[in-house]
């Protein structure tokens, strides 16, 4: 069944780096998460480091102990810290919320082998992960790339994934054909990737104060971006967050298939990295419950510039599955 919502509100995002690849923003990436997680509300955050094989992932917790399990995944080039909102008000409504700076982005879990960075081994992170948090079923929420790996994950463990809230981001084998297609929009809007997967990319995007790093994170404020940039702002981060692009190449993981979770989608239809050709692929994707929320004047950083309006559609889908 497929619902498409259009409507719903507006705000607003853009700035701190150097040539030689490090921010200029200080605080550890620990206590600066815990900071801007917690610091739009009385959530209580736990940092966690959790070990899966040769991987530890910085992981952050709030929410009662009994409370669902709802988990978060951020996208490129972000961090658990776009979130915020998210977190307080999930944690405060009694659900267990759980994030964390995902494969390379945690130092702990930073691979030299691009293949490492396969999505496959990303959708396998959360089953992983979410194990660990005693998390046998589980809400999955995802933003961007966090969206990719949360479609991928909800496709190959439909038992353990109750709902699925994808946000910026549609049916991966959707994209990829709009993305391959030539008279499609997606063609040009992702156009960016042929950079990204360039060795050493992440050099280019560090130079001058990172000048064009910042500028992919238009428009959001100084203050949102420098919680990205403590987690990404170095080469080593950031070349390893590319990574995914460069695995997405040169490591392709098997197509997605349909997924069966009840699922609901939100996109800002002036989002200039991800066009529609992608979400109207979708639907023949997604064989379970199918909501589309549609912001007419919102852009790619939904969870920061309409975070109430994420929230809500995430609440609303939550209510309709209870792991419980």
């Amino acid at each position: 069944m497929l619902l498409v919502i259009w409507g719903l509100t507006a705000c607003t995002q853009q700035d701190a780096f150097t040539e030689t690849g490090t921010a200029h923003v200080t605080t550890s990436s620990e206590d600066a998460a815990v900071a801007t997680l917690s610091g739009l509300g009385k959530a209580e955050i736990q940092h966690q480091s959790i070990r899966v094989g040769s991987n530890t992932f910085d992981t952050y917790v709030a929410g009662p102990d009994g409370g669902e399990l709802v988990v978060l995944l951020h996208g490129f080039p972000s961090s658990v810290s776009e979130w915020a909102h998210q977190f307080v008000s999930l944690s405060l409504a009694g659900y267990r919320v759980a994030a964390w700076h995902q494969r390379g982005y945690s130092p702990g879990a930073r691979p030299a082998n691009v293949a490492e960075y396969a999505e496959s081994a990303l959708a396998q992170d959360v089953l992983d992960i979410t194990r660990v948090l005693g998390g046998d079923r589980f809400h999955l929420v995802g933003h961007d790339w966090g969206a990719a790996v949360a479609w991928r994950t909800a496709a190959i463990a439909p038992e353990r994934v109750a709902t699925l809230t994808a946000i910026s981001m549609p049916h991966p084998d959707a994209y990829r054909a709009a993305l391959g297609d030539p008279t499609s929009c997606q063609a040009a809007a992702g156009s960016y990737i042929g950079r990204f997967i360039l060795p050493g990319y992440e050099y280019v995007l560090l130079a001058n104060n990172a000048h064009e790093l910042r500028g992919l994170y238009d428009p959001l404020p100084p203050w949102q971006i420098d919680a990205h940039l403590r987690v990404v702002g170095t080469a080593a981060a950031l070349g390893a967050a590319l990574n995914w692009y460069r695995a997405a190449v040169l490591h392709p993981s098997p197509a997605v298939g349909p997924v069966r979770t009840p699922a609901t989608a939100i996109w800002g239809r002036a989002d200039r990295y991800v066009c529609g050709d992608g979400w109207g692929r979708t639907p023949p994707l997604v064989t379970g419950e199918y909501e589309f929320r549609v912001l007419p004047d919102a852009g790619h950083w939904l969870p920061e510039t309409h975070a109430a309006d994420v929230t809500s559609a995430i609440v609303a889908r939550l209510h309709t599955v209870h792991t419980r």
